[in-house]
């Protein structure tokens, strides 16, 4: 009786949380009359269009031209919208705005369980509905971009690792395969807990007791999405001839900005940038423009403003050149950017590894991660909105503090663990990635949400 009284509370907290996300959502798409009905970003289109040149003229491809061309995104969100496509036709994001609010619902059912497996019910209930009304964990469920399941998934995927269940293992597994297929620097967050799991349960884990029982469904997509993804890894690898490069953006085919010069100069700018739009402004005012439009005075203010260990000149000169480029100059500006690359860090090493990385983290942590326009334009300034802005502010610095000392606070290993996946992903996207955007944190507030609410519990309750 108890059983089924907790399988109705999870459902009806997902429940509300479709129709409170559904209705918020749906407010935002009324207010701003939205062309396409849904939010449209410049990612957008990499996700459809190797799917759908897959439909109708058979090959994996984007519209550009170049080998990154065919890997550049991996294939899951695009067989989302395909399968749209087929249903809805031009209409294919509402399909994918209702799987994402699909898989949002399951997220806050699988959320409660994970509070109430570890702490009380009253705290499962309350976390959840905070989960629930705070805009800051479903903001991007209408966009047609991976952001719109990521907190989702994430929430789901823990779950799986956290709380003991039939089939577990395969559950792990298949939550980070769907990732490997759909946004692989996902899997990252739980290779700890992965790790653990396997050598914690390695009696249970060889391999022919996987598909020991009969074989059903959750078999069928294991072996399925096993396939897949070592097809798809394997299809990059031949095409690029990179060896498991999550985001295989740069090549020297390519026919669009994305080629080694521009990874030349991304790396000379991570230095000491942390704001990728002032980059891809400068490249987009200097490649291929004629006359390039930036001047002097211009690059000598920035350097000043951002104290940048690079003589303005040559900086200035390096992005003139970086415009003026020919296909057989390439080799040698790629060479003499990345030898003064080079010799920055070497003589920069505190800005390179200290300070640069941590301006990053200082300029994202504060962010309330209200994107939907209603709560950054139409309604910004109303008391309300401010409130709810603070509010979301507040959970997430404390959701990241959770992160931070879950690792010295906790005595069960698969949380501590889940805490330094975080760790790892987020030293991914400072030291290694930079110039970050802030949706990129939210794997990062999703998890270190789930850590937040199970906090101060009884050891007794801890596995």
């Amino acid at each position: 009786m108890k059983f089924n009284l907790l399988i109705k509370k999870d459902v009806q907290l997902a429940l509300l949380g479709v129709i409170i996300a559904l209705g918020v959502h749906l407010l935002d798409i009324f207010v701003h009359k939205l062309e396409h009905g849904l939010h449209v970003t410049a990612d957008d289109v990499s996700y459809f269009r190797p799917a759908l040149n897959w439909w109708q003229y058979g090959i994996w491809k984007d519209g550009f031209e170049g080998a990154s061309s065919y890997v550049q995104r991996p294939p899951l969100m695009g067989i989302v919208e395909l399968i749209g496509y087929w249903i809805l036709g031009n209409a294919y994001p509402w399909f994918v705005f209702g799987v994402a609010l699909l898989v949002h619902g399951y997220a806050v059912s699988r959320l409660f369980k994970i509070i109430r497996f570890y702490s009380t019910e009253q705290r499962a209930i309350a976390g959840t509905w905070l989960f629930i009304l705070l805009p800051c964990f479903w903001g991007f469920l209408s966009y047609t971009i991976t952001e719109a399941f990521e907190i989702g998934l994430c929430v789901i995927a823990l779950s799986y690792f956290l709380i003991p269940s039939q089939q577990q293992i395969q559950k792990m597994f298949i939550s980070l395969l769907l990732m490997a297929l759909f946004r692989p620097v996902l899997v990252v967050l739980f290779l700890p807990l992965l790790f653990y799991k396997l050598w914690k349960d390695k009696p249970r884990i060889q391999l022919m007791n996987v598909f020991r029982r009969e074989f059903v469904t959750v078999n069928i997509l294991l072996i399925a999405l096993i396939s897949t993804t070592f097809f798809w890894e394997v299809r990059k690898t031949m095409i690029t001839g990179e060896v498991l490069n999550p985001h295989p953006i740069y090549h020297e085919t390519n026919e669009t900005v994305f080629r080694p010069p521009h990874a030349a100069l991304t790396e000379l700018f991570k230095t000491w940038e942390t704001r990728p739009e002032v980059f891809h402004d400068f490249v987009g005012r200097t490649w291929q423009q004629d006359p390039i439009h930036i001047s002097r005075n211009e690059v000598k203010a920035y350097c000043i403003e951002r104290n940048v260990p690079v003589e303005p000149e040559i900086l200035y000169l390096s992005l003139v050149a970086y415009g003026n480029l020919t296909p057989d100059l390439e080799g040698e500006f790629c060479n003499a950017l990345e030898e003064l690359t080079n010799e920055i860090k070497a003589n920069n090493r505190y800005l390179y590894w200290i300070k640069t990385p941590l301006t990053g983290i200082r300029e994202q942590v504060f962010k309330s991660q209200l994107n939907l326009i209603i709560f950054q334009e139409t309604y910004r300034g109303n008391w309300f909105i401010e409130t709810l802005r603070y509010l979301c502010m507040a959970v997430i610095l404390l959701s990241y503090l959770a992160i931070l000392i879950v690792p010295f606070t906790w005595k069960s290993a698969e949380i501590r663990l889940a805490s330094l996946g975080c760790w790892v992903y987020g030293f991914l996207l400072f030291w290694v990635q930079r110039m970050n955007e802030d949706r990129y944190m939210l794997p990062l507030v999703a998890i270190g949400f789930v850590l937040l609410a199970v906090q101060n519990v009884k050891v007794s309750k801890q596995t």
